[in-house]
């Protein structure tokens, strides 16, 4: 998600590449995002809470407390894409005095056609919400819920897609199969 997100923002001109920053436990991985996006990769978290002002949490839930609580995010704004964290376990992770917004966008969002809910915390600004709508609007559209519909946005939009596109890839199958072309049997 991390990379439709970088790649998103860069494509649609939502932010400038020199404005983007990017890290990854794994450095090389780090270093094929900024390569393809054009966009530079520092060599730690630290480093990127340092040069942006806005930092998006594009790691697995067992990780997220762990990385939030090592950094000093005073005075950023912290998107998490998190999945099962809420933004009161959050915000007491990163420190109470940080801004921030869960989000749970889906895998549309590689193609551009993602459809994102998000939730401010109770630190959170207006300004907060339109950086994640201009965000999360480069990838698809940006939908500001409850709290409390978070985990609804996520078993009907985070994880539906997938689902309808193995209804669709079984019935290109099925098409192969009688006879058709799989590029026509994938159009029809």
């Amino acid at each position: 998600m991390a990379g439709a997100l970088v790649q998103g923002v860069v494509d649609s001109g939502a932010i400038e590449r020199a404005d983007i920053v990017v890290t990854d436990c794994h450095a090389s991985s780090a270093e094929v995002l900024a390569a393809a996006a054009g966009v530079r990769a520092l060599s730690s978290n630290d480093a990127v809470v340092e040069a942006a002002e806005v930092i998006v949490l594009c790691v697995k839930p067992a990780d997220a407390l762990a990385a939030l609580g090592a950094l000093q995010l005073q005075g950023k704004l912290v998107i998490s894409i998190v999945a099962g964290l809420s933004l009161a376990t959050l915000e007491s992770a990163a420190s109470n005095t940080t801004r921030v917004v869960r989000v749970m966008p889906n895998t549309p969002a590689l193609i551009r056609k993602g459809a994102t809910g998000y939730s401010l915390g109770c630190n959170a600004t207006a300004q907060d919400a339109a950086v994640t709508e201009r965000i999360f609007g480069a990838v698809g559209n940006a939908f500001r819920v409850n709290e409390e519909l978070l985990d609804v946005v996520t078993g009907l939009s985070g994880s539906g897609p997938a689902f309808i596109y193995l209804i669709i890839e079984a019935m290109a199958d099925a098409g192969v199969l009688l006879g058709l072309p799989r590029e026509l049997s994938l159009k029809l």
